[in-house]
């Protein structure tokens, strides 16, 4: 009987600082953090930032000396970017794999028939892909989606392996376990690593060990299966067809603290016009829409009032006008004058397949027709010629509200008027 197949995990190597660096080459040697939106928190590490210690989520102001002393590059959140190089790397992996499944912006597991030798692939794929796209990836391979998750780790983390780890069960495997703790698992979170470390199991090696019958009465059947995984037996299937989101989040912090319920009113309509086209993307409708107001955490005391409402749709929809009418309703029920709010956002949720949804005994046929024809050209014209080349007046123009980003990059690939230039 011929070996079963293999999977592997391709990760991108601090993804959006490797992004950052395909562009402006002098990025390429020096420590460089990416920031949140608002320019908040450090989102993206580059190696060097990563050896002196500065964590993932710091916000900005608590490592200015740090900045300064390093004299660490800074770089805004460039989400358009990000996604486009993202695409690039999704197309250079499909051609290297019969199967492959997206995990993230900067994942995807790749299924490699037996018959291939893993290594050879594993290093020819890797430098396809930096040829291709400039980007850094490590790879891991694996007979589980669980080991794979490991074995990139391993490959990240040791230089001498060229980025590539193909796990085999050999003395230099068992020691690494032996000195590898659980929380290292994928799956396996700060909870369930204090629960294990209770319970004296800190390595995975000793995770490994544990009884099988223990692991499923106190870590249940998703406790369980990470379990086999590590014992080889694939317990995780493989979804080339990503799977529906389950709700859709839209929040930004604003660069300045605001009072006004018009800029407010923008701020919703940017949202919900994002929103709906994320619904729209993937065929999906929204039966639920929930709406939130937050003032500075940092200046403001905790205030009674309640700062999220929620509605339900009687009529699940796509329709951006629709949504946007319901969310402003909610904000002027939740708005205060007297109070400074520094983040709004939506969330819509009970998404379910537009082709599957009941339909309402009331509905008018004719109408959902127009409205959906409506919403689809103007997708079409957005996606053709760059995000809100096209969108609804309510959202505004000028947009004061709108979050820091003093140190964007352009949109090399994504807008012609922001191409690089070779001079």
């Amino acid at each position: 009987m011929p070996p079963p197949p293999l999977l592997a995990l391709v990760d991108g190597n601090n993804f959006f600082c490797s992004c950052e660096r395909v562009f402006d080459p002098k990025l390429r040697f020096l420590p460089l953090i990416v920031l949140s939106n608002n320019d908040g928190c450090v989102i993206s590490r580059s190696q060097e930032v990563k050896d002196l210690g500065i964590p993932m989520g710091i916000p900005l102001f608590k490592i200015k000396d740090q900045i300064h002393q390093h004299q660490i590059q800074i770089r805004s959140t460039n989400f358009p970017l990000y996604n486009d190089m993202s695409q690039r790397l999704m197309q250079t992996l499909k051609r290297f794999a019969v199967k492959n499944e997206i995990y993230s912006i900067d994942e995807s597991f790749l299924w490699i028939p037996s018959t291939i030798p893993p290594r050879p692939w594993a290093l020819e794929l890797r430098a396809k892909i930096l040829h291709e796209t400039g980007l850094p990836v490590s790879v891991g391979v694996a007979p589980t989606k669980v080991l794979a998750k490991l074995s990139n780790r391993l490959a990240k983390k040791r230089p001498s392996t060229a980025g590539v780890w193909i796990w085999e069960n050999n003395r230099e495997t068992e020691s690494l376990l032996k000195i590898t703790p659980c929380e290292e698992i994928w799956g396996i979170g700060g909870k369930l690593s204090l629960f294990l470390k209770t319970n004296g199991i800190q390595t995975i090696s000793e995770f490994i060990a544990t009884e099988r019958g223990w692991v499923r009465q106190h870590l249940g059947v998703t406790g369980e299966r990470i379990w086999m995984e590590l014992h080889q037996v694939p317990t995780l299937g493989f979804e080339e067809t990503p799977q529906l989101q389950k709700s859709i989040l839209c929040s930004r912090s604003f660069g300045k603290e605001v009072s006004s319920l018009e800029e407010l009113k923008e701020a919703i309509s940017t949202h919900l016009v994002s929103a709906a086209e994320k619904l729209r993307s993937q065929k999906t409708v929204a039966g639920a829409i929930h709406l939130f107001l937050a003032s500075n955490r940092f200046k403001e005391k905790k205030s009674s009032t309640p700062s999220t409402l929620s509605h339900r749709l009687l009529i699940p929809t796509d329709y951006t006008p629709a949504l946007i009418e319901i969310g402003f309703k909610l904000l002027e029920k939740l708005y205060r004058p007297d109070q400074k709010y520094k983040k709004a956002g939506i969330l819509l949720s009970d998404l379910q397949e537009r082709n599957h949804q009941q339909l309402h005994w009331f509905e008018e046929t004719v109408q959902e027709e127009k409205q959906q024809r409506l919403m689809e050209t103007m997708d079409r014209i957005n996606r053709h010629w760059g995000c809100e080349k096209i969108t609804l007046g309510s959202s505004g123009l000028n947009k004061s509200w709108s979050g820091k980003s003093s140190q964007r990059s352009p949109n090399y690939t994504t807008s012609w008027s922001e191409l690089p230039l070779v001079r």
